[in-house]
């Protein structure tokens, strides 16, 4: 099916880090499409009545089935060479939209994921680990920082 949405946002990847990116969107009252290739994944998704495109998002036509020329934001969270080929695709279907990538190898692939036109760039295993020590070396918190969707 087709998401028939305007200025949403559209998480390619439905792994831990699409999960999070999810929730932290539903808590700010955001909109989102999810594209999703394992139809084991979709399924669920389906059945939780989340709005999913099943589909390689590398792909035009499933981008396209996401609202991607509507879409304000678009979020990749898969692997690196995936995310890159992603947001290359992203640009060239909607040149304004503001795309946020996943890396797990920034010393090798930052410069590649901006040259395909990611805005920002995110090393999620780097910013976790700076997080967890930052948190170990203050007083003790009330509440935890992760949340389950």
């Amino acid at each position: 099916k087709k998401a028939e949405m305007h200025n949403h946002n559209i998480i390619c990847g439905w792994g831990k880090i699409g999960k999070a990116i999810a929730h932290h969107l539903k808590t700010e009252g955001q909109i989102f499409a999810i594209v999703e290739k394992d139809e084991s994944k979709v399924e669920r998704m389906v059945e939780r009545d989340l709005s999913v495109i099943a589909g390689d998002a590398r792909h035009e036509d499933v981008l396209e089935r996401a609202g991607i020329r509507s879409a304000k934001s678009l979020y990749t969270t898969m692997d690196d060479s995936t995310n890159v080929f992603v947001t290359l695709t992203a640009k060239l279907l909607n040149a304004k939209i503001r795309v946020v990538s996943k890396s797990d190898d920034t010393s090798h692939n930052m410069e590649k994921l901006r040259k395909a036109g990611a805005d920002e760039i995110v090393a999620c295993h780097d910013v976790g680990a700076r997080m967890m020590v930052n948190k170990g070396l203050q007083e003790k918190t009330e509440r935890p920082i992760g949340r389950k969707i």
